[in-house]
């Protein structure tokens, strides 16, 4: 019986594969760590159009959308996109870092033509940690100019009556229950309803094992509905309140 020998990864084809890779995506410098950002919004776009309410699906009555948490504003130009021009996104993030690199993203994409112009500036001016191939998937061939996102760089606590019809919050609750004493469920919580508007609905995303029983009781206590799904992201736990 002949004996195939496993190649190294100092050997081809290995080595060529591993090569072809990087050359793809190449590493760059990061100058400010972020913490909690999420660039992948494929499953969170996918939860919203399975899980939620004919009330998101249809669009309708959807004139502003606040993300709480949003990072490099990943979900945020996606849901500008996807929402059209007549809804007002807010990115709304305490990292002043990650609003700077969303913004960047946003003038990038604006600048550009085609699909593949955006993606070739994203490479060359954005660090690869702070954006996902999936965005390109919500991007038509032929870009058009996103003027409906505005950045907030400021905790969901320190705003005041935003009055938006869909406030979402994706891979946030995690940043509030691992036992930090300067995060207040209780009041992150509150601060979401206060910034919702009479009538819309506040949506949590988040993967079960950030959320313990304890979390999904505080959850219940302020008016959620917890929704249990298991997909595109492994389990996932949806809390929705219409206020």
């Amino acid at each position: 019986m002949i004996q195939r020998r496993i190649p190294t990864l100092h050997e081809k084809p290995v080595a060529k594969a591993l090569s072809r890779r990087l050359r793809k995506k190449p590493q760059q410098p990061v100058e400010q760590f972020i913490y909690g950002y999420s660039v992948d919004t494929s499953a969170a776009l996918k939860t919203i159009k399975k899980v939620l309410f004919p009330f998101f699906i249809r669009k309708k009555g959807v004139k502003r959308i606040l993300e709480v948490g949003s990072g490099t504003a990943s979900l945020s130009i996606a849901l500008a996109h996807a929402f059209g021009k007549g809804t007002q996104v807010i990115a709304c993030d305490a990292q002043e870092g990650a609003i700077q690199v969303g913004m960047k993203k946003l003038a990038l994409l604006n600048s550009s033509r085609t699909k593949e112009e955006y993606h070739r500036k994203l490479r060359q001016k954005v660090p690869n940690q702070f954006w996902a191939d999936s965005e390109l998937k919500r991007i038509p061939k032929r870009t058009a100019t996103i003027r409906n996102v505005s950045f907030l760089p400021k905790k969901i606590e320190e705003l005041d009556g935003v009055g938006a019809d869909l406030t979402i919050a994706n891979r946030v609750l995690n940043t509030y229950t691992r036992g930090h004493p300067e995060m207040n469920l209780p009041v992150f919580l509150h601060s979401l309803i206060e910034n919702t508007a009479k009538g819309g609905r506040i949506v949590l995303i988040e993967q079960a094992r950030f959320v313990s029983w304890f979390t999904e009781s505080e959850l219940e206590a302020a008016g959620f509905r917890i929704i249990k799904i298991r997909g595109f992201s492994g389990n996932d736990i949806l809390a929705i309140r219409k206020k």
